[in-house]
């Protein structure tokens, strides 16, 4: 009796062959719907870490360039980029004073050095003017009293650090490392920075001010670069 319902059980246990086509069928289906999610994973996984990486690489891009051009993230109000003569630009000072994280200038002076900066364009000396970051309404710790090219460096920070990049911006005037106010590379006029009589590789922006440093900025072809160039006498510096 036993023997009997076990074949029974055995018997509706077993499948037909299209039962078993079918199960078959159903099986290879879903083992492809398996591989086809697998697939779309590792696709969503790969472009996930393309996208973060992409994203590093630009970050790190972005602050390389501004480490070494050490340029303004956001554009200075009243900046010039045309052609020389260019003013002191005191009438947006304050608007740019701002924007930039300089050295306070307060008494009583903890810091006071001097740089010297003789630019000249297509061969011609062009004047730095009086009275750059200085004015009524804003004073700034990097600025100019005359008409000499003298950059006073004054702050009550005694370990203040100014680059020429700084000077610019407080100035309002363009530099780059390819551009100065309008004139930018092009052919074979480009511009070229010297650091007390020697050339300055890199962009200039990032030029360290140091206690009578003479700085020459040029801009046009190599023979039109002053020879010599040019040296300030220190001994004519006006407070």
């Amino acid at each position: 009796m036993a023997s009997k319902q076990q074949s029974r059980t055995e018997t509706q246990g077993r499948l037909t062959k299209a039962e078993r086509k079918e199960r078959a069928r159903r099986d290879r289906a879903e083992l492809l719907r398996r591989q086809a999610r697998a697939r779309r994973n590792r696709t969503i996984a790969i472009v996930g870490t393309l996208v973060v990486g992409i994203g590093i690489v630009a970050a790190v891009a972005l602050a390389s360039d501004n480490e070494g051009e050490t340029t303004p993230t956001e554009p200075l109000p009243g900046l010039m980029i045309g052609p020389a003569p260019w003013s002191a630009n005191v009438d947006t000072l304050p608007e740019r004073l701002a924007l930039l994280d300089l050295p306070a200038f307060a008494n009583p002076l903890a810091l006071h050095n001097h740089a010297h900066l003789d630019l000249s364009i297509n061969g011609s000396p062009t004047t730095v003017p009086a009275d750059i970051g200085f004015s009524a309404q804003a004073q700034a710790s990097l600025h100019t009293h005359d008409t000499a090219g003298v950059i006073h460096m004054e702050s009550s920070v005694a370990n203040a650090k100014f680059t020429l990049g700084e000077f610019f911006d407080v100035w309002g005037l363009r530099l780059s490392s390819t551009c100065v106010g309008g004139y930018c590379d092009e052919g074979d006029r480009t511009l070229r920075a010297f650091v007390d009589g020697k050339p300055f590789q890199g962009d200039p922006r990032s030029i360290q001010l140091g206690d009578r440093e003479e700085i020459v900025l040029t801009y046009g072809t190599a023979d039109q670069v002053p020879r010599p160039l040019p040296q300030f006498d220190w001994s004519k510096l006006s407070p």
